[in-house]
């Protein structure tokens, strides 16, 4: 797309950039015989201190500076980033890939510093995951003009900068002793440094761990290497069948075949579920079902969805779960399917993430119906399309999965049509720094009202199939979601350190009579669960459990139904 600018401002940004020609000429005439090393330590002390607000900002409100040691270890601090920002430069065999990396490092520097400052987000391996595994509608959704400015003051101007400079040129004997100074001495004279705050710098290493994921852009290729080096070693040997073998058992009055509805929810907490406890009337459908049960104490597997949703269905548990591992073995839909179960995934997210690779599944697209979708998404309802002539269409046990959209933000006005504004004043815009804390709540909580309605209208789907099926919807999110508080926004913070409200999320169990008295559950025992501590690791084993199926995973322990069949 060709944008022609005003030449009004043509001038000003040719003004703007004018503005660092003397500093440019400054910063060659300073360079000297050492352009190389001067190149070096400028761009990481531009990176340490430019790109590093969120940084300083957590590092200074840990450790305060209240005395002349508590200055001197922040300067220490300083000096030790800048030297590895410089080594990483320093390291690089030419003039031409140490530009290229340290553009590159620039562009990297300007997006995590949006996020950090914008959303408060922490990099890690796990987001490094998420991002790759963002679609472009999802993406744009994290798009605003905050984020522009952030791209062209801290990104493209400095690239345009950079390839002003002109380093001298020198012979190869001093090009190997400016990286030799810059590595080794610059090591030497860091630890010396540091070495009079050593107590203060192990309480910064092992107190203050999150603070080393605000650390840009260095954090964020680490993260990205760690990330890379974790999928290239993945083995590439065939599946891992973990079943053994495969078993049904019968039940009592076996005349009607089984239809199970798994809902996974996006990005909704516990705290703002009505029946879970919210002020506010987010859900009224479903409060005014007694016969649905409502679990209070529910954590997820991760605080991203490239985590906890294939967690959620490999029976590892959040212990044991590595998504490497979940690759190479067969799922809780492979085993289901293996065991005479149609299962089928509906999907208007962003994907599977793997897990439905084998079984028939539906991606929603805005094309499919545009009275349920708008530009590049659709609402939630539009997984219920078609969905009861498909399951009448078959008399097998059945296992529908419905992957929403639900509660994904920042976007969270566009995850509800506008019947369902219940709470308004709302905030309709990416750039959550420019809303109110009333509205961002509020917008979010809309999205909980459509999710109850969505909900009610599944339930009351398997309430008009319960003549010719044995009917159960179970729904869960996948993680939940910080809204501004502690300045946090957003999720996908790394799990130890994650708020509560990333981790906890909502669950809910209907069962039909029919269901309910195949399976022989007590409803007082159900009701006395309810506030019980469970999490995701039971939902592979609850589900098998509700087929009636058995493998070589499945846990008794771990199946939350199997306590209170009689």
């Amino acid at each position: 797309m060709k944008t022609n600018l005003p030449r009004r401002n043509a001038g000003i940004i040719q003004r703007f950039l004018h503005f660092f020609e003397p500093i440019l000429a400054r910063v060659q005439d300073i360079s000297g015989r050492n352009p190389d090393l001067t190149f070096a330590l400028v761009a990481g002390s531009g990176f340490v201190t430019i790109y590093n607000w969120r940084f300083w900002d957590s590092f200074l409100e840990v450790m305060p500076v209240e005395s002349a040691a508590d200055a001197g270890f922040a300067i220490a601090i300083l000096m030790l980033l800048i030297w590895l920002h410089a080594a990483v430069l320093l390291i690089v065999p030419s003039r031409t890939i140490m530009r290229a990396t340290t553009c590159a490092l620039i562009i990297a520097g300007a997006i995590c510093a949006f996020f950090a400052d914008t959303y408060k987000i922490q990099i890690d391996r796990d987001m490094v995951r998420n991002v790759a595994q963002t679609d472009l509608t999802e993406a744009m959704g994290l798009l605003s003009p905050r984020f522009i400015i952030y791209l062209l003051l801290l990104g493209a101007a400095p690239v345009w900068l950079l390839t002003r400079v002109r380093l001298a040129e020198v012979s190869t004997k001093r090009f190997l002793a400016q990286r030799f100074a810059g590595i080794f001495l610059g090591a030497i004279i860091v630890a010396v440094g540091i070495m009079p705050y050593s107590g203060q710098f192990a309480t910064f290493l092992r107190t203050h761990k999150p603070l080393r994921y605000l650390i840009n852009p260095g954090n964020a290729f680490h993260a990205t290497w760690r990330y890379i080096h974790h999928e290239t070693s993945l083995s590439k040997k065939p599946l891992i069948d973990v079943d053994g073998v495969i078993t049904r058992s019968s039940s009592v009055a076996e005349n009607k075949p089984l239809l199970v509805v798994l809902v996974v929810g996006e990005t909704a907490r516990a705290t703002n579920f009505q029946f879970l406890g919210h002020k506010d009337a987010t859900t009224p459908l479903l409060g005014k079902r007694e016969e649905l049960y409502r679990f209070s104490n529910v954590s997820s597997c991760g605080t991203s969805t490239a985590i906890s949703l294939p967690c959620i269905f490999s029976g590892l548990g959040r212990k044991d779960f590595d998504v490497g591992a979940s690759v190479e073995r067969t799922n809780l839909l492979d085993t289901l399917n293996k065991a005479g179960v149609m299962v089928e995934w509906r999907d208007n997210n962003t994907g599977c993430k793997g897990i439905c690779e084998r079984v028939p599944n539906v991606q929603f697209k805005p094309e499919t119906d545009s009275a349920l979708c708008e530009q590049d998404y659709c609402y939630d309802e539009i997984l219920l399309s078609n969905l009861r002539e498909s399951i009448s269409a078959n008399k097998k046990d059945q296992l529908r999965v419905l992957h929403q959209i639900g509660s994904h933000g920042p976007a969270y006005w566009r995850r509800y049509p506008s019947q369902f504004e219940r709470f308004a004043p709302t905030c309709r815009t990416n750039d959550l720094s420019k809303c109110t804390k009333e509205e961002i709540h509020n917008t979010y909580d809309n999205t909980i009202v459509y999710t109850d309605y969505v909900l009610d209208r599944t339930i009351s789907m398997l309430e008009n199939l319960s003549e010719q099926y044995d009917t159960a919807l179970l729904y869960i999110s996948d993680h939940g979601e910080s809204l501004g508080e502690r300045g946090i926004y957003l999720h996908g913070a790394p799990y130890r350190f994650a708020p509560k409200d990333q981790k906890h999320v909502p669950m809910i169990l209907w069962l039909s009579s029919g269901f309910q008295q195949r399976s022989l559950l007590s409803s007082a025992c159900m009701r006395g669960m309810q506030n019980q501590p469970l999490s995701h690791d039971n939902i592979y084993h609850t589900i098998l459990g509700m087929m009636k199926v058995r493998n070589l995973v499945y846990s008794r322990s771990q199946d939350m139904l199997l306590r209170c069949r009689q």
